[in-house]
């Protein structure tokens, strides 16, 4: 666990935007990817809190802090090391913002896509995604604010996560047990990932284009939701050897960012960084589209995974911290050791042509 500091001596007179991503883990990664290039054009540092989104940890609880001040990056802290982070005798954006910032109240308004949020009992929103007309906007649009703090409470998806991600090192116990469910998968392997809870892929009908294009032995499910990999053993051929890694909560088809009150275990977090990387170590990986209302989308955490297979780099400095004789099995003689192909993505496009655009569409 980080020492914690005391706010008011370690932040000082510097500018800051609180970053409080919510949502998926693919939609932190991305609002604070976004909440970064945002400092870096403003000079401003960073806090982060990730624990009311879908890692339900802050990032000292999971990662080695690698953040140091240079030129090319602003100080990054985790909130998870402040006893407190108060307001008072500080200017804010927005204004109304006063209290404790754990325990921030904000509510959603209309029908929008991420939801608008708002500070509760005004009408200032929480997002800078939202100008304070609630127009939208895009970060690169938000204005230098003259606030000493300035607050970004928001979800939304998008393909800017692998940045943040890149600078983050699993601790040393949570790496070793990642790598221990690792280098238990067969040296030959292709894996698919099936969002099925807030935004649900059609399974069977996925089911049915790996029947039709798939010629790999082993195959790797990663879903969010039980019943789908349960679903594979009866839909795929019997010739196909089905494997899994994670042991995620299932509440019903419910995803856990959704889920009140609800706190991941460290196996719970094993688990979707055990995926994840599992996903991006396979020689092919598979993801099908999904409707959500009229739009076409593809699951944020499948384009995570899909960007980290083509980064090698990151997947080792995830590890880094890891036990080298298990690094050592895993990379040098695992999965990863392999060439990578497209072979699955390309066939999958015959079935799923819009996967052909897919950072177009990417959810």
């Amino acid at each position: 666990m980080a020492k914690l500091l005391n706010f008011d001596q370690t932040i000082g007179e510097k500018r800051i935007v609180l970053a409080q991503p919510i949502a998926g883990f693919n939609d932190q990664l991305n609002q604070t990817a976004l909440c970064l290039d945002y400092c870096r054009r403003t000079g401003r540092d960073l806090i982060v809190n990730f624990k009311g989104g879908g890692l339900k940890h802050h990032l000292s609880d999971i990662f080695e802090p690698p953040f140091s001040r240079s030129d090319l990056a602003p100080q990054i802290w985790c909130m998870g090391a402040f006893e407190s982070i108060h307001f008072e005798g500080r200017t804010t954006h927005p204004d109304c913002l006063k209290g404790h910032a754990r325990f921030l109240r904000t509510e959603i308004i209309g029908k929008h896509s991420p939801p608008l949020r708002v500070i509760a009992g005004t009408n200032s929103p929480s997002s800078l995604h939202y100008a304070e007309n609630f127009q939208l906007r895009r970060i690169e649009d938000v204005p230098d604010f003259d606030a000493q703090i300035v607050l970004h409470l928001s979800a939304g998806g998008g393909i800017k996560g692998i940045n943040f991600l890149k600078l983050l090192s699993l601790q040393a116990e949570i790496a070793n047990a990642v790598l221990r469910r690792l280098v238990k998968l067969p040296k030959s392997l292709t894996a698919v990932h099936i969002r099925h809870t807030d935004i649900a892929a059609d399974a069977p009908r996925f089911f049915q284009a790996l029947n039709s294009t798939l010629e790999a032995e082993n195959l790797l499910i990663c879903s969010d939701n039980q019943a789908v990999k349960e679903m594979a053993k009866d839909a795929l051929s019997r010739s196909i050897n089905i494997l899994s890694v994670s042991d995620l909560p299932d509440f019903d088809g419910a995803p856990t960012h959704l889920k009140a009150g609800f706190t991941a275990s460290r196996d719970g977090v094993v688990s979707l960084l055990t995926d994840l990387l599992a996903m991006s170590g396979a020689q092919q990986l598979g993801f099908p589209t999904i409707m959500r209302g009229r739009r076409v989308v593809i699951s944020g955490f499948s384009y995570l995974a899909d960007q980290l297979r083509q980064t090698p780099d990151i997947q080792k400095s995830l590890l880094k911290f890891g036990d080298n004789t298990l690094k050592h099995q895993y990379f040098e003689n695992g999965p990863p050791s392999l060439p990578r192909n497209n072979n699955l993505s390309q066939k999958l496009i015959e079935y799923y042509p819009e996967l052909a655009c897919m950072e177009a569409i990417l959810g």
